[in-house]
């Protein structure tokens, strides 16, 4: 779907475009243990050593990938249920 609000203002549209950016951007493919695609809060902040997936995280970035790239968002999400114990 994406971006398909013909009343949102340009400085709304720009921060849409910020986001989805950013999600995309912080997209990781599946590799060694993780099996699903992912999405990290951050590249670059040591805190998340940039390829972390966090669960309260994931939820939120799922439920706005959902309307530009939902089959990440549902690999995120499983992502997350791979790890449950």
């Amino acid at each position: 779907k994406g971006l398909t609000n013909p009343d949102a203002t340009p400085e709304q549209t720009r921060v849409a475009v910020k986001a989805i950016e950013t999600l995309n951007g912080n997209w990781r493919s599946p590799g060694g243990a993780v099996k699903f695609n992912t999405v990290t809060p951050s590249v670059t902040g040591r805190w998340f050593s940039g390829n972390q997936t966090w669960p309260w995280d994931t939820w939120k970035q799922a439920f706005a990938m959902a309307h530009f790239n939902p089959d990440i968002a549902k690999e995120n999400i499983r992502a997350v249920f791979s790890w449950q114990i």
